[in-house]
């Protein structure tokens, strides 16, 4: 695994700030982003603050605003209908927009914090046809505070950056794919005892006895 850490840590000032904000931005903006170090590189941007190099104002500032720009960039590219999926994942994905178009704003606030899904939901967000104004409530508030918050977390707890990395990381992705499995396990069965109730009660109908005429 590459020292993230390490590796910002070497960088003077000016590319550090270009580094971390790219990765942010790509994270959200792209799809490849499920695969980039998001979290880990704002809350290196703490630690690495704390030593002095860089004014912890600024790099909080360049977290949210590249937190921002990425998940907007994400939405952009939905809304132009770009959201590439492979054809068993069809069914999933209209869940997923129905999900978005009936609570997008809450949606889109529990995404900020968990690896993978920010990058997605933004996208999703867009190609569902969620209106701007509805996205920006949600997603300007929610990347701000993520920004502001990873990174003073990194700053002042730079010890344990590698817990931090791990709750904020692909530690939340297992909490995530936890909480999917089980709601999939509940649907099933609550799918299996109504499909039972129906088939033990075809219809609910009742005989009638009609006279005929006199």
């Amino acid at each position: 695994m590459v020292d993230l850490l390490g590796w910002l840590r070497a960088l003077p000032q000016p590319l550090l700030l270009l580094a971390v904000a790219a990765t942010i931005v790509a994270e959200a903006g792209l799809l490849i982003g499920v695969f980039l170090p998001g979290a880990s590189a704002a809350i290196a941007l703490g630690v690495i603050a704390r030593a002095g190099t860089v004014n912890p104002a600024l790099a909080a500032g360049t977290v949210a605003l590249a937190a921002v720009a990425g998940t907007h960039f994400a939405y952009l590219r939905g809304r132009a209908g770009a959201l590439p999926t492979p054809r068993r994942l069809a069914g999933p994905r209209e869940h997923a927009v129905r999900l978005l178009r009936r609570s997008g704003p809450l949606a889109l606030c529990f995404a900020q914090w968990l690896v993978a899904v920010r990058t997605l939901t933004p996208r999703l967000a867009g190609f569902a046809g969620l209106g701007y104004r509805r996205f920006a409530m949600a997603s300007v508030p929610s990347g701000l505070t993520w920004g502001v918050v990873l990174t003073t977390l990194g700053h002042l707890a730079a010890g344990a950056y590698e817990s931090l990395t791990q709750v904020f990381g692909f530690g939340a992705a297992g909490v995530v794919a936890v909480l999917a499995l089980a709601w999939l396990l509940a649907r099933r069965t609550v799918s299996a005892r109504t499909t039972r109730r129906d088939r033990s009660d075809p219809g609910g109908q009742t005989s009638e006895c009609v006279a005929g005429p006199a």
